[in-house]
């Protein structure tokens, strides 16, 4: 079983032709955010939103943020 781990980050990054609204609406719900805590994801810098996953928790973050229409980095 292999040992590493992986980080999750995100940058505002959002898939063609979603509603910017809807996805932050989205996001929001997803992590409990609002206000100026939900812009920061939104900000246009990469974000950490989980750290020292296994790629089976990491894709799961990806899934999540591709169903409210945004797009992360796995690294």
């Amino acid at each position: 079983m292999s040992n590493e781990t992986y980080d999750v980050y995100f940058s505002g990054q959002l898939i063609k032709d979603k509603d910017p609204t809807e996805v932050r609406r989205k996001i929001g719900k997803l992590f409990k955010l609002e206000g100026a805590k939900l812009e920061r994801l939104f900000s246009g810098h990469a974000i950490p939103i989980k750290k020292n996953l296994t790629m089976e928790q990491a894709i799961k973050y990806r899934l999540a943020f591709r169903e409210a229409g945004a797009l992360v980095d796995i690294r």
